[in-house]
């Protein structure tokens, strides 16, 4: 005990702690809310404690997060997201255990869980089933009740799933967290932040690219519309997470909801897709190195009554 820890410095033992979580009550510690001046603060607070006393700390912030004053209880958890967003391993395992798993049993912890998933997506690894389970009903709530906002902001659903995408397995996401990715499909299927950090995922690639597809071709105009509105953000997936046969295939569904008068797909039909250049580029590729299987599927489906048309319809000015 003296050799790992009590022969180590009294500032930089539980003394700092104790003596920083006391500073949690003035208003200033943190000037601003930007997250890079959280993380640069938490940083720079850091280097006055022994890397022992992290467990001790966090403990500390979790259990200062209670705290009637308001100060203190929204500055532990800025704190607490700080050291989250520095991904280091030194502090990876104690947040782990001593916030996300002690945190994950209540549900109004919800959105605190959800934006340290934000800061580091890997504090999920490694943990149990029950706590998987936990994790994955506070997020899925959380996304039914979020008020959306910026998806930069890490309390955004979107970007707490893509943080996850981009920095776990993906048999995790979809043994574990696949109701989660459901909701995000749901509510927020055209956001970048969610779908860019897809790339790679296969499995979960193909579950968004069917749902764009079933969502394009809707005769709910709400469904429809809200797909072709977001064509500009799709457009950027094209070549990544959508093949030339899917651009084709959605570009199919797009000209059927207009077809039932969908008025945001009626207006990019008459664009003859001008906001979607890599989509239109893609699709028409596609006819004219499938010519056959194209003809078929647009017959087959009754999207028009030759291939032709459709083409002249949907792409030809």
């Amino acid at each position: 005990m003296i050799k790992e820890f009590l022969s180590e410095s009294l500032l930089k033992t539980t003394h700092a702690v104790d003596a920083l979580i006391e500073d949690l009550s003035s208003s200033n510690f943190f000037p601003t809310t930007k997250m890079t001046d959280v993380e640069e603060i938490a940083r720079d607070e850091i280097k006055r404690l022994h890397e022992k006393s992290y467990p001790y700390l966090i403990t500390q912030l979790v259990n200062a997060r209670k705290s009637t004053n308001t100060t203190i209880s929204s500055n532990s958890e800025r704190f607490l997201v700080g050291l989250a967003s520095l991904k280091s391993e030194n502090t990876k395992e104690p947040l782990r255990k001593n916030a996300v798993v002690i945190c994950c049993v209540d549900a109004d912890n919800a959105a605190f869980i959800g934006r340290m998933i934000s800061a580091d997506g890997t504090l999920l690894d490694g943990l149990s089933a029950k706590d998987h389970s936990r994790i994955c009903k506070l997020l899925v709530e959380n996304a039914k009740t979020s008020k959306a906002g910026l998806t930069s902001k890490l309390s955004h659903p979107a970007k707490q799933m893509g943080s996850m995408a981009s920095s776990l397995e993906e048999s995790l996401i979809l043994k574990k967290y696949i109701d989660f990715f459901d909701e995000i499909l749901k509510r927020f299927p055209y956001e970048p932040v969610f779908f860019e950090a897809l790339d790679g995922k296969d499995e979960l690639a193909k579950k968004l690219v069917a749902s764009w597809k079933k969502n394009a071709g809707s005769s709910t105009f709400d469904v429809s519309n809200k797909f072709a509105g977001a064509i500009q953000e799709i457009d950027q997936a094209v070549g990544r997470l959508i093949n030339d046969e899917d651009t084709f295939q959605i570009a199919a569904a797009v000209k059927e909801a207009a077809d039932w008068n969908a008025f945001t797909a009626k207006s990019l039909t008459k664009s003859k897709f001008s906001d979607a250049p890599n989509l239109s580029k893609a699709a028409q590729k596609y006819i004219f190195e499938n010519e056959k299987e194209a003809e078929d599927f647009i017959t087959s489906n009754s999207i028009a009554d030759s291939l032709e048309d459709f083409v002249a319809a949907v792409f030809e000015a």
